[in-house]
């Protein structure tokens, strides 16, 4: 009998035993769906595959089936195959509405946003309280350009499930764009009420901030984005930027030469650098920042326009 203390790959060695508790569940065709998902838990795909096809033989119309193989074929970039067992899934059933969001993500991922967002209102039109129909719906919406009812799709997420972060979040991102920074910040605020640690609602707030001349709440806000998520660059970079306008060049040395530490290719930190060499009158080590940070962004303009003030500095 396998041991509840074993690695879970070794589960795949009692194949047998876990048949037949499946089997026990009376109907043979839910229990091979089963057996397949845990194949697809455990990584193995070609075994997840064959037994959801098994499925399929039984039962062309297994809506669980057709889903972990759209899942499966999505996984694996094959995305004719995915969209078509997601489309399926929906013939079978179409008032299930994660086959509508699952189609949603595969036509987004297919570049097809427009297709996407319709996907996604289908989703919430079989199911009115799918709190992530909503909230996807409204960032295909967002990502049209339609931000008046991106708005509204991450509102009526929120009446369904007020506590809900994502949509929180997404919905101060809208208010961002729409103008109305104090809404957004209190939606933000509210967002890390309930995930505190969460770094990018820190650092959108940091924007917030610093877009209202809140320097001490900007850095505030960017420092924890950095201390929640240490990969984070553009926490890193926004600090150093700020004490860089503030003239306090060694903190903000630290912050790009804690962001290069993180992505040596960070054109905004090799230039902020270059800046904090610049002021020091490091001229030959600014020129060098500044080519680092033209090599990796090529149309920067900061830095081209500092690297021609570095060569008239430096006579050539």
């Amino acid at each position: 009998m396998a041991s509840s203390n074993m690695l879970p790959n070794a589960d795949l060695l009692f194949e047998e035993e876990w048949t037949a508790k499946l089997a026990s569940y009376g109907n043979r065709v839910e229990a091979r769906v089963a057996l397949a998902r845990k194949h697809h838990a455990l990584g193995a795909y070609d075994r997840a595959v064959e037994e959801a096809e098994a499925c399929l033989v039984s039962d062309p119309n297994q809506v669980n089936a057709h889903m972990l193989l759209s899942k499966l074929a999505c996984d694996q970039g094959q995305m004719d195959r995915a969209e078509g067992h997601a489309r399926e899934a929906i013939r079978a059933d179409p008032t299930f509405s994660h086959a509508h969001l699952m189609l949603a993500h595969i036509l987004y991922e297919s570049g097809a946003v427009e297709a996407a967002a319709d996907a996604c209102r289908h989703a919430v039109e079989v199911d009115p309280q799918s709190v992530y129909g909503w909230a996807c719906w409204g960032d295909y919406l967002g990502l049209l350009g339609q931000l008046r009812e991106a708005r509204k799709a991450y509102e009526r997420a929120l009446e369904i499930k007020p506590q809900y972060p994502i949509a929180r979040r997404q919905l101060a991102r809208i208010l961002t764009l729409e103008g109305r920074s104090a809404e957004a910040m209190e939606e933000l605020k509210r967002a890390l009420r309930l995930e505190p640690l969460n770094a990018n609602a820190h650092l959108a707030l940091g924007d917030l901030y610093r877009n209202l001349g809140e320097n001490d709440d900007a850095i505030a806000c960017y420092e924890s984005a950095s201390r929640y998520n240490p990969l984070l660059v553009a926490s890193r970079v926004r600090a150093g930027q700020i004490y860089l306008e503030l003239e306090r060049y060694p903190e903000a040395s630290a912050q790009f030469v804690a962001a290069l530490a993180v992505c040596p290719n960070s054109s905004r930190a090799h230039c902020g650098m270059g800046k904090v060499y610049f002021a020091g009158g490091q001229y030959e080590q600014a020129r060098a920042e500044f080519i680092a940070a033209l090599k990796e962004e090529e149309g920067l303009v900061e830095a081209r326009t500092a690297l021609d003030a570095v060569e008239t500095r430096l006579g050539g």
